[in-house]
């Protein structure tokens, strides 16, 4: 079975199947990378709710908020922002104006390893 894309660049014609595939390795990596993220985000403010709200404000309200920036900081965000650009591994069919999938997925996982190292640091200085 087919899923015909209309009005989208690239084949018009995309398997259900390749579709499936691609689009599932991406969030199940992309899921995997927010767990981390959570962890790291635990480790620095040792408390629970507070991580969930730092988490969930970083990936969906600053990317939600873009249109109200200044159109440099607009561009900016939408482009780089770790959740933004690593969304890019989940789509069938790629934005030209944003990193490549696999690009994006590494500026996902560089900032997810970033905040895991300072997680490590303040736990061995604070909790060790």
């Amino acid at each position: 079975m087919d899923v015909v894309r209309a009005g989208r660049p690239g084949p018009r014609r995309v398997s259900a199947a390749a579709a499936s595939t691609v689009s599932l390795s991406g969030v199940v990596m992309a899921q995997l990378a927010a767990g981390l993220l959570g962890v790291a985000v635990g480790v620095l403010v040792r408390a629970t709710a507070g991580a969930i709200a730092i988490v969930t404000a970083a990936t969906f309200l600053i990317p939600a908020f873009t249109p109200a920036l200044p159109d440099s900081l607009a561009r900016f965000v939408g482009t780089y922002w770790p959740s933004m650009a690593g969304r890019q591994l989940m789509l069938v069919h790629h934005d030209p104006n944003l990193p490549a999938p696999w690009a994006g997925f590494a500026l996902l996982l560089l900032s997810v390893a970033v905040v895991l190292a300072a997680a490590f640091v303040v736990f061995s200085r604070r909790d060790a």
